[in-house]
């Protein structure tokens, strides 16, 4: 897995939790950079991004496992764009659709038929975009 190097600035630092695993990093994340450099709590941004990254990225799943569990939170959360980046992510990574209608399916146990459409019409975009 992927462990922060030493030296380098912070924003170098981040950037390599994501390029290490393979990933590009982020717009929101070098969003995220801007502000923690333009407010001085670089320091903030970068413990969080070593949470996400010992919690997830370090984890004994799969890359489609883990995709497709913070596809469902997110979903869950009612977090529809980022839910969307990970469905996507789940994709890249060999879910197939039906794994990703599971998922939405499974989320109208915790957070009724809007999570479960939510689900779905991200789906429909995936599938949409597949088809060309």
């Amino acid at each position: 897995m992927t462990e922060p190097q030493p030296g380098g600035d912070a924003a170098d630092r981040i950037r390599a939790i994501y390029t290490g695993r393979g990933a590009a990093v982020p717009p929101a994340i070098e969003t995220r950079i801007g502000l923690a450099e333009l407010s001085g709590r670089m320091d903030a941004l970068e413990a969080v991004e070593n949470l996400k990254r010992a919690l997830v990225a370090e984890s004994a799943l799969d890359p489609k496992t883990e995709q497709l569990i913070q596809f469902s939170q997110l979903l869950v959360l009612g977090h529809t764009s980022i839910a969307e980046h990970h469905a996507r992510a789940a994709r890249r990574a060999g879910a197939s659709l039906a794994e990703l209608s599971s998922v939405a399916e499974h989320a109208v146990i915790a957070a009724g038929l809007p999570a479960y459409l939510q689900g779905m019409d991200i789906i429909g975009r995936i599938a949409q975009e597949a088809a060309g």
